[in-house]
């Protein structure tokens, strides 16, 4: 049950990701898993490590900020949130 919680949570956190960070993340994974299957070197290793790397930090990000969004709905109230500047960027990049 934690395990399906956990994705719920990762596939929220894609709404507070921006879509060209995402897409870049993936590029980086696919680049990297590639260059590890066509390589037989050293270099195949460190680019496999920095793909499984990618993507643990991604779902992390994801996850984090899924709670994060939880924790506003839980916490909210009829106080202005105006004192946050807008920077354009999700919460998860």
């Amino acid at each position: 049950m934690k395990l399906r919680r956990t994705a719920a949570r990762i596939a929220h956190g894609t709404d507070h990701m921006p879509a060209h960070a995402l897409v870049m993340r993936l590029a980086v994974i696919l680049f990297g898993t590639g260059v590890s299957i066509t390589t037989d070197s050293w270099f195949s290793v460190m680019a496999a490590a920095m793909s499984v790397l990618c993507w643990v930090v991604t779902l992390w990000e994801l996850h984090d900020a899924a709670i994060d969004c939880e924790q506003d709905l839980d916490d909210d109230t009829d106080e202005d949130q105006g004192d946050e500047a807008e920077t354009g960027f999700g919460t998860a990049a």
